[in-house]
């Protein structure tokens, strides 16, 4: 009996590399088909069907944060802002030196900030009573020296 080594473990991992290569391939090419679908949705102005290919997009490969961004820009589009809030958040989060992250969490925060202004600014309130009653000359005072 010799203890030389078998070549079934060598013919396994090569199996296993050659399984995983195909895996990948396969990944990459459903991965590109549904932000190509993503793109034309956002083409005919479908932000709903846009949203559900990128999410698919995202399930496949998390860690791309671009698809995030496009996610985030369909929820806007969609006044999901809440849904955009938190799924920048968690781009910043897994992300943190990335610019784009820190932007696209901005921009979905000033967004809920133009929602609750034109809330507030669609009420029948009238202007008089929200114009501040002293001119703003008058408010801000200059520092002295």
């Amino acid at each position: 009996m010799t203890n030389s080594p078998s070549p079934r473990p060598n013919q396994l991992l090569s199996e296993a590399l050659q399984a995983e290569a195909l895996q990948d391939a396969i990944i990459s090419r459903a991965l590109n088909a549904f932000i190509d679908n993503a793109g034309r949705a956002n083409a005919q102005g479908n932000q709903g069907e846009r949203a559900v290919w990128l999410q698919a997009a995202m399930m496949l490969q998390a860690d791309r944060p671009e698809t995030g961004f496009d996610l985030i820009d369909s929820m806007l589009k969609q006044n999901r802002i809440t849904d955009g809030i938190q799924l920048a958040a968690q781009l910043v989060d897994r992300h943190p030196q990335h610019a784009l992250a820190l932007w696209n969490l901005g921009y979905a925060l000033s967004s809920s900030r133009a929602v609750t202004r034109k809330q507030s600014l669609s009420t029948n309130v009238p202007m008089q009573s929200i114009r501040p009653s002293r001119p703003c000359a008058t408010i801000w005072r200059s520092p002295t020296n």
